[in-house]
């Protein structure tokens, strides 16, 4: 397996007036805004979840936010797919009335582009060095124990004769121990792992989509995944793919794009800046809810809290 060639950025945006009921996953909306932004780019019969190109919210459970508060998001972008997302990010305002919750130049404003590989401002930069995917792949060749963290929801599908209770891999199936095949396809995995039934901690998160008639619930797993089992090389490399691109359903929103332990320190990658007043995975739905009650001030400066 060769590891494709991927510019990490950070995009910064300002609010320029007051959002309200925010999602607690804002994948979708931002994936609402960028496919408007990218309408004029795209030739016939393009579109945009096939550009490879896969958002990265900063931000999860942030329920509003005021004029002047400050946006983090994260795009990772092929780098077949960066010049002509440069040109988009120039034009950006002009998908201002795309009817999401961030519209540029009507609710928030593009104020900075930069590599989170080398901290420069885009188009400059460069992407992941090979090198460091080596190095870092080599060293999980030494682990047997893999946590992957979902903040952003994992839509993963049960296995055929598994759904007489449900569609998708909620915690509750995860811990019957029938979940390891479906969670190895979905890696990309050739060797078979197994879920640590006794450390996986989550819940199911449901997040809306859309708004009035045309509004949906969307929902899946967000929490803690403990793999224990040994990799081979090419199994290394898709783990750490899997990390950039997610698994499951509704990647290019984001949905189902982990953390892995170590990564953005061994390939020297700056982390977001985000806010997660309560992670979800750690807490009952009362006191999640209680929690984003307690959410007054989001103008508060971003602080780092990827794992």
């Amino acid at each position: 397996m060769i590891f494709p060639k991927l510019h990490v950025l950070r995009l910064k945006w300002r609010v320029l007036h007051p959002i309200h009921r925010v999602p607690a996953f804002q994948g979708f909306h931002w994936s609402a805004m960028f496919r408007h932004a990218y309408r004029r780019f795209l030739t016939t019969n393009e579109e945009f979840h096939r550009t490879g190109i896969v958002l990265e919210p900063a931000d999860f459970d942030v329920a509003a936010y005021k004029k002047g508060d400050l946006i983090e998001t994260g795009l990772i972008v092929p780098v077949g797919e960066a010049k002509r997302l440069t040109g988009v990010l120039a034009e950006i305002e002009a998908a201002q009335d795309c009817h999401s919750h961030f519209s540029p130049g009507r609710t928030i404003r593009l104020v900075s582009v930069h590599c989170r590989v080398t901290g420069k401002a885009w188009p400059g930069g460069r992407p992941l060095d090979p090198t460091d995917v080596s190095m870092f792949c080599r060293a999980r060749l030494q682990c047997r124990r893999h946590e992957l963290v979902f903040y952003a929801p994992l839509r993963l599908t049960r296995p055929a004769g598994a759904k007489d209770t449900g569609r998708y891999c909620d915690p509750s199936f995860f811990r019957t121990g029938r979940a390891d095949d479906s969670v190895c396809k979905a890696l990309g995995l050739k060797e078979r792992l197994q879920l640590d039934t006794g450390r996986l901690k989550g819940r199911w998160l449901d997040t809306t989509y859309g708004r009035g008639v045309k509004s949906k619930t969307i929902g899946g797993f967000v929490g803690r995944l403990p793999l224990v089992g040994e990799l081979n090389e090419a199994d290394a490399l898709s783990l750490l793919l899997g990390s950039f691109r997610g698994i499951g359903k509704n990647t290019a929103c984001g949905m189902g794009v982990y953390a892995l332990e170590g990564r953005d320190e061994q390939l020297g990658i700056t982390p977001l800046n985000g806010r997660r007043p309560i992670f979800p995975a750690s807490v009952g739905m009362k006191t999640m809810a209680a929690g984003r009650r307690r959410v007054r001030n989001p103008k508060r400066e971003l602080a780092g809290e990827l794992a």
